[in-house]
């Protein structure tokens, strides 16, 4: 799990981009550059606090886009989403700060890597199922998620 920072961009054309970045400053240059070369401009942009589960909340903020109306015109660019919405949702996601404690500490008998880095794993995987599934995939998560996870994870969420 690499931490990193999610955005969410708000184009004057009505695109909206989802995507993640270890380098949010730099990025968000690159993207005012490009908005200037395609004739528009970043209208409103919101970053998240570097965090352990990014590579996963940026998953799910690609789903809510389309959710919330968006056409996918590429993997990360969707014409048509409710940038406020997506946002909104966004803050309701797990913004765990990355600790020494992802790389070190006990082993995870059952999963890869430490007990603490599967349970920010399951909370994220927890936000995004709470956000884009529908019921039955809700249902089985439930089902898999008590059958999957060992006590040292448990004690760890």
């Amino acid at each position: 799990m690499n931490a990193g920072h999610i955005y969410v961009l708000a184009f004057g054309d009505g695109i909206v981009k989802v995507g993640r970045t270890q380098h949010p400053r730099r990025r968000m240059s690159a993207f005012r550059w490009i908005a200037r070369k395609f004739g528009t401009v970043i209208a409103d942009s919101w970053i998240s606090p570097l965090h352990a589960e990014s590579d996963l909340n940026e998953d799910t903020l690609k789903a809510l886009a389309v959710k919330h109306g968006g056409m996918p015109i590429s993997p990360e660019y969707f014409a048509g989403a409710d940038y406020d919405a997506i946002v909104r949702a966004a803050l309701g996601l797990p913004f765990t700060p990355p600790s020494a404690g992802i790389t070190e500490g006990p082993g995870c008998l059952r999963h890869r890597g430490t007990a603490l880095a599967c349970g920010i794993r399951r909370a994220a995987i927890d936000a995004m199922v709470r956000e884009t599934a529908d019921s039955a995939q809700k249902e089985w998560w439930e089902t898999f998620k008590a059958v999957g996870t060992c006590r040292r994870c448990e004690a760890t969420a």
